[in-house]
């Protein structure tokens, strides 16, 4: 009966604690809003936008490809990025309706799950006391909450890590095989959320040598744990290379049309898969090192979190489990250097690491209320308020830096579907105005395919024309129909 107790206090607090969480959330995602769907968010969604509405069309071969005939910006999120967050949407859609609340909900489920993830790592490393003060820290945690509003990609891949490292410590202490399959079937799903994912599984091989030496590697368990990494990694790539498959041998394409997409692709993938830009400090440059450090603060949710995320380091350290310390610190230690020595920069690229430093605040905090030698409740739950405070007082500002305005996107969509069937194509493109974005709000409210949209070498050939200014759209015949912040709607009348 004590140990029924016990354990009915445990998922009373982790129940709370996932409560709390989810309020944090719902005020801010509610209260100060993120509106228009950004470039990636539609890039995410648009592939299960069109897997949706092809569903509600009975399965029919002829309205996919019409679908992506019209908005084929879609086909590269279904056959060549990851398409995890494809299929997530793709039921989101069907249960939630089509809009860009339901392209978000994926994105906000893992928001929530990823602090159940966390206890569970931190119980099998530490057990139940940290494992809860850790489910606390993820649960108020800023960019588990600003990136969880979002349909990014970033979160979820993160959270999919962190079961696979968990499963994975449950496979060495147990020696069950079940227990290395899952670990390698959620690195392969981590992976088919974002291409970085699959880098969870060299940090897997690494425990797994450090725990049973290198010879282990080579052995059953974890050759069954990298033949499931595989399957999902060559699934990422096996969808596209079928698909051209058979669209070469309906004679949609040529064959040589087809080898030419793929081989372009690879190049995308070899050459380009970054986009960094002009403005991204290099590995090579002391600001390239720098750059993650100096945001860790801010996303942490302030220097009090990162404090106590020291002390848990030297609570670490001062224990001597260094199996434990090599596992966290080698993990953070790994994420940062592998998107450090990207040339591409993203305040996102830090949130595979957040989970562990979330571990480490907790043991942190534990430490420093140990250093009273009382009842370490009368000062964890004090600390606890404060630390809830600080880091909602970090969110509401870190929330008005990021885009969250409405510029009209989706009320200018409205208004061309209201009128004649044709092609849309944006000026010049925008985090908010892009063919990705300006495809999605349009495919939701055309149900039957009647309009197309393109990128902008095809503005000469529009039957609407939209831009973040009006003296972007100088075309023949060009009407203003709609304006508002940032957005002008043109219709080309032509001769």
């Amino acid at each position: 009966m004590k140990i029924i107790s016990k354990l009915n206090k445990e998922i009373v607090a982790l129940g709370f604690l996932i409560f709390l969480g989810l309020v944090f959330r719902l005020y801010l995602w509610s209260h100060l809003g993120l509106n228009t769907l950004s470039w990636d968010e539609s890039a995410h969604s648009l592939a299960g936008l069109a897997l949706a509405k092809t569903a509600l069309h009975g399965f029919a071969p002829a309205y996919l490809i019409k679908f992506f005939n019209n908005y084929w910006a879609a086909t590269g999120s279904l056959f060549f990025y990851p398409y995890g967050y494809t299929a997530l949407s793709a039921l989101s859609f069907l249960f939630f309706g089509f809009n860009q609340l339901a392209a978000r909900i994926p994105g906000m489920g893992f928001s929530i799950l990823i602090i159940f993830a966390v206890y569970l790592l931190a119980k099998k490393m530490f057990g139940k006391n940290a494992a809860l003060l850790a489910a606390f820290f993820a649960a108020i945690n800023s960019a588990f909450i600003i990136w969880g509003g979002q349909a990014m990609v970033d979160l979820p891949m993160a959270c999919l890590m962190i079961f696979s490292i968990y499963f994975c410590l449950q496979a060495l202490s147990t020696g069950k095989m079940p227990y290395w399959l899952l670990a390698g079937v959620f690195a392969g799903l981590a992976g088919l959320m974002k291409p970085p994912g699959f880098i969870v599984y060299p940090f897997l091989a690494f425990l797994v040598a450090s725990f049973q030496g290198l010879k282990s590697l080579f052995k059953k368990p974890f050759v069954g744990l990298t033949a499931v990494v595989f399957l999902f990694f060559f699934s990422y790539f096996g969808l596209g290379l079928l698909a051209f498959f058979v669209l070469s041998k309906l004679g949609i394409i040529s064959e040589a049309t087809g080898l030419h997409i793929f081989k372009a692709i690879f190049h995308w993938f070899s050459n380009s898969l970054t986009y960094a830009e002009a403005i991204d400090p290099s590995y090579k440059t002391l600001a390239g090192w720098w750059f993650y450090l100096k945001i860790l603060p801010s996303q942490l949710g302030g220097w009090p979190v990162l404090i106590l995320g020291f002390l848990g380091v030297l609570k670490l350290w001062r224990d001597k489990n260094r199996n434990n310390f090599y596992l966290v610190a080698g993990y953070i230690i790994f994420i940062y250097l592998a998107f450090t020595f990207l040339n591409n920069k993203d305040t996102r690229y830090t949130i595979p690491y957040l989970p562990f430093f979330c571990l480490l605040a907790a043991l942190g905090l534990d430490f420093f209320t140990s250093l009273f030698k009382k009842n370490q409740v009368i000062y964890i739950l004090p600390a606890m308020l404060f630390l809830t405070g600080a880091v909602a007082f970090n969110n509401l500002a870190a929330f008005g830096k990021i885009n969250a305005s409405d510029i009209g996107l989706e009320s200018a969509v409205k208004i061309i579907t209201q009128s004649k069937p044709g092609l849309v194509v944006a000026a010049k493109e925008s985090n908010g105005l892009n063919v990705q974005s300006l495809s999605f709000y349009l495919a939701i409210n055309d149900p039957e395919l009647q309009y197309s949209v393109y990128w902008p070498d095809k503005f000469n050939e529009a039957d609407y024309a939209i831009a973040s200014h009006a003296e972007d759209v100088n075309l023949p015949g060009a009407k203003l129909i709609f304006s508002s912040k940032n957005i002008y709607l043109f219709e080309v009348t032509k001769k």
